[in-house]
């Protein structure tokens, strides 16, 4: 029986109160510091101002920040902990290409860190809600060539942004970040950001839950088409399985892509987000703009958690659809539980993790066998894994060690990667790569963008994939691909 959970109760009220502290004085009096600062070290000096606010559903401020109209927006929660970060606009941003992407961004934010003056720590409060965090993502290959399709995606792209509303099961808060230089004029800036912040406040008041998510039940009509003809793709995963066989790897992941095109209307980017977060509660559903275009998805595999220097990680390898019955849905989780080529599959993936965490971890602790993880219409083989940080180590660290898993790759690493450059026959962007975010205690959360789409106006591009072993069978590969496609369908709206 799967578990409904919503997150934040909506309301149906048309208007809500949503005060915000009007502490202009405050926040003028760290900016006159900051000033002081950047004269001193002739560097500019980013400014974190955090104030506790009164709860509100997350879509409400995703949405409101889109009419503040101040740069781009981003979502990630994770609704059955009630945790969320939404974010427009850019204080500063960390971009970066190839393939030392990750220890590029760990050094300039460590860097940045530096010179970042915050207000003073509010006790009540937990610390993942205050100070700066840097959220955004990074493409899965920044050696494989790119195309059109992911124009303004980077190989790494994390952004301060200028508002950041956090949640934290009771708690929430609003921060405002900015760059300061010391030629700045200090009264124009806090003027402007208390506009910002009232506007804020006026707008959400203004709109309803109800308002927002009023066509939430009505199905779009699109039309989908592979992007590669279904017998190309799967003459591809035949000739992978003979390598296999042949000893040239012991596994790669083959993605593949199709195309949804809506005729009457633009893809709404909201009401995908509200069902993605009601369908798939225990997933991570996120959203990242750039310009027109959204990358959105609900994944239900996480990457790296770090929390006062532990690491959580998992093993999500192995794949089954959902039964219509409940008799068959456990006749479904037993032949996953007993499947010799997803228990393979999985091992290779637990291996593989378990030993990139030794390198950054003095221990790791890695569950005896697998669990099943049961989403709405498939479920996975999943193990999870826990190390201790070692010092000096950050999340973004161990994410160079582990991107890409098996999970995701293949095994051995290079060789698949390899493989996937000259025989996928897809731009996989930012798909099935690290998106998340990382505050300045070094706590953050990063998942791999799976069950995914990139959304530009009135046509999404779809992506999903399967890992080929040695006993994979290319018509039983391209349905688990079109299982994993059905998350962003029903999401786009296209109905249960």
């Amino acid at each position: 029986m799967d578990t409904v959970f919503t997150g934040t109760p909506i309301s149906n009220n048309t208007t809500g109160a949503w005060p915000i502290a009007n502490e202009r004085q405050q926040l003028l009096a760290m900016l006159r510091q900051a000033t002081q600062q950047a004269t001193q070290s002739d560097h500019p000096v980013l400014i974190s101002f955090t104030q506790s606010v009164v709860p509100c559903h997350p879509l409400r401020i995703f949405h409101a920040f889109k009419l503040l109209n101040i740069g781009d927006r981003f979502y990630w929660e994770l609704p059955v902990e009630q945790r969320t970060l939404v974010g427009v606009g850019t204080a500063t941003m960390i971009e970066t290409n190839g393939p030392n992407r990750f220890t590029t961004t760990s050094t300039v934010w460590r860097h940045l860190q530096q010179h970042t003056l915050v207000n003073n720590t509010q006790e009540d409060l937990p610390e993942n809600l205050q100070g700066p965090a840097l959220i955004g993502g990074f493409a899965f290959d920044p050696e494989h060539p790119r195309t059109a399709l992911w124009e303004g995606f980077p190989d790494g792209l994390l952004v301060v942004p200028y508002l950041l509303f956090r949640t934290e099961e009771e708690s929430a808060t609003l921060t405002i970040n900015k760059l300061i230089q010391k030629a700045d004029d200090i009264e124009q800036c806090a003027a402007e950001m208390h506009q910002h912040m009232q506007q804020l406040r006026l707008t959400i008041e203004s709109t309803s839950e109800a308002q927002l998510l009023a066509n939430d039940d009505i199905n779009i009509q699109f039309t989908t088409h592979d992007l590669l003809p279904a017998q190309t793709w799967k003459a591809l995963v035949a000739s992978t399985v003979a390598k296999i066989r042949a000893g040239d790897y012991q596994k790669v992941v083959l993605a593949r892509s199709i195309q949804a095109s809506s005729e009457e209307t633009p893809f709404n980017i909201e009401i995908t987000l509200s069902r993605l977060r009601v369908s798939y509660p225990g997933a991570y559903v996120f959203a990242l703009q750039r310009g027109e275009r959204y990358f959105v998805g609900a994944t239900p595999e996480r990457l790296l958690r770090t929390s006062d220097g532990q690491i959580q990680t998992m093993a999500l390898a192995g794949s089954a659809p959902r039964g219509n019955s409940e008799e068959e849905d456990e006749q479904l989780d037993l032949e996953l539980l007993q499947s010799a080529k997803n228990q393979g599959e999985h091992a290779i993936v637990v291996t593989m993790i378990r030993e990139a965490l030794a390198h950054y971890c003095s221990q790791v602790w890695v569950s005896d066998k697998p669990q099943l993880l049961r989403l709405k219409n498939i479920q996975h083989l999943q193990t999870p894994i826990i190390g201790k940080l070692l010092p000096g180590k950050s999340i973004l660290d161990a994410i160079g060690e582990l991107h890409p898993t098996p999970a995701v790759g293949g095994f051995p690493r290079e060789t698949a990667l390899a493989e996937l450059r000259e025989f996928e026959q897809l731009d996989r962007g930012w798909y099935a790569g690290p998106i998340g975010w990382i505050n300045a205690n070094g706590n953050g959360e990063f998942a791999v963008a799976l069950r995914s789409a990139l959304v530009d106006e009135a046509q999404a591009t779809l992506f999903a994939g399967g890992g080929i072993v040695a006993d994979s069978q290319p018509e039983s590969e391209y349905a688990e691909t079109c299982w994993k496609f059905a998350v962003m369908l029903r999401g786009l709206g296209g109905g249960d």
